[in-house]
C-alpha cells in the first residue's frame, strides 16, 4: 500500500489478472469505494513486492508438484497456497510489534489506511519531471 496507493479493499481485491508487468501498473476494475475502474502507477518498490509475492507462490506451487503459474483470478494477498488472507488488519498489527512500535494510547497506533498516505506523500516529493500529472 505505501508503494502502489491501493485502498484496503482494493487491495484485498487484487487480482493477479489486474497487474501490468510490462507497464509497472495495476489497473483496477470495478474496485473501491466508487466501485469505479482506475490505474495505479506503481513506485519500484511495489513491483519488486509483487514479485516476490509471485516467486513465493510459484515456489510453493513447484514444492507440492501443482502446476506452476498465477491465475488470473487468484488474490495477490494470499498465503504461498493461495488461501486469502481474511485478518490484515491482525497481521499488520503483529508486523508493527514485531518492529518495536508500541503504542500508549489507541490515536498513536498507526492504521493500514497510513500505508496509503505515505505513497500519496512520497509522490508528491518527487521531482517536477518525474511526477504524474494531476491534469486531466
Amino acid at each position: 500500500m505505501a508503494n502502489s496507493g491501493l485502498r484496503v479493499d482494493e487491495m484485498r481485491a487484487l487480482t493477479w489478472r489486474c497487474v501490468d508487468w510490462q507497464r509497472g501498473d495495476i489497473v483496477l476494475e470495478h474496485a473501491g469505494k466508487m466501485k469505479s475502474n482506475r490505474q495505479l502507477i506503481l513506485r519500484q518498490a511495489a513491483i519488486r513486492a509483487l514479485k516476490r509475492i509471485a516467486l513465493r507462490r510459484l515456489r510453493w506451487q513447484l514444492e507440492k508438484r501443482f502446476e506452476h503459474y498465477l491465475r488470473g483470478k487468484a488474490r495477490v494477498i494470499a498465503m504461498p497456497n493461495g488461501v486469502f488472507v481474511r485478518q490484515m488488519d491482525r497481521g499488520f498489527d503483529a508486523l508493527l510489534r514485531q518492529c518495536g512500535f508500541e503504542y500508549i494510547t489507541a490515536q498513536q497506533k498507526h492504521a493500514l489506511t497510513s500505508l496509503r498516505h505515505t505513497y500519496s506523500t512520497l509522490a508528491l516529493m518527487q521531482p517536477a519531471e518525474k511526477r504524474v500529472s494531476l491534469l486531466i
